[in-house]
């Protein structure tokens, strides 16, 4: 086991945030481990990821593809945290429609976790913005029967993001 791996498994957030911080050459590794099937190790080093990038990070800017075509393979925690990486990076041009469906999938099924719909939705917009057309497809995901399945805080959030966007 690595030490990247043992401070996944082992650290709790404000030690493993110090590791990560400590040890920046770690990263490629950590990355790695974010995007792979590794059950005991992929959710918590995504999750490190999310923490100790930066908007934009040029480390990231090779593997959007990758993330974007696993999101579908993970599970729905790891789905949340890989959409919250998203969300601090700029999207490809290229990536941009197979994000914005599976993303509209994600929040028009009710179901799931408020969280991951949440981060979803705010892939949704970001992505809208750039695409007039698309603020009619908004309008109707507005409508009340995905907003209530969410916690009041979700969705006051949620009318926010169509407020400003």
């Amino acid at each position: 086991m690595t030490a990247l791996q043992n401070a996944l498994k082992s650290l709790q957030k404000a030690a493993l945030l110090h590791f990560l911080n400590a040890n920046p050459d770690c990263f490629g590794e950590l990355l790695n481990l974010a995007l792979s099937d590794n059950k005991d190790f992929a959710f918590r080093a995504a999750w490190g990821v999310g923490l100790t990038m930066e908007e934009n990070d040029a480390r990231l800017r090779e593997s959007v593809g990758e993330i974007i075509r696993i999101l579908p393979l993970r599970e729905d925690g790891h789905k949340r945290v890989l959409l919250f990486v998203l969300n601090k990076i700029e999207i490809q041009e290229e990536f941009e429609s197979p994000l914005f469906d599976f993303c509209i999938g994600i929040w028009e099924d009710t179901k799931r976790a408020p969280g991951l719909r949440s981060y979803a939705f705010q892939l949704i917009i970001k992505i809208s913005k750039k695409y007039p057309e698309l603020q009619n497809e908004i309008q109707f995901l507005t409508e009340n029967r995905y907003l209530d399945t969410l916690s009041a805080g979700i969705r006051h959030s949620v009318r926010l993001k169509i407020k400003r966007k």
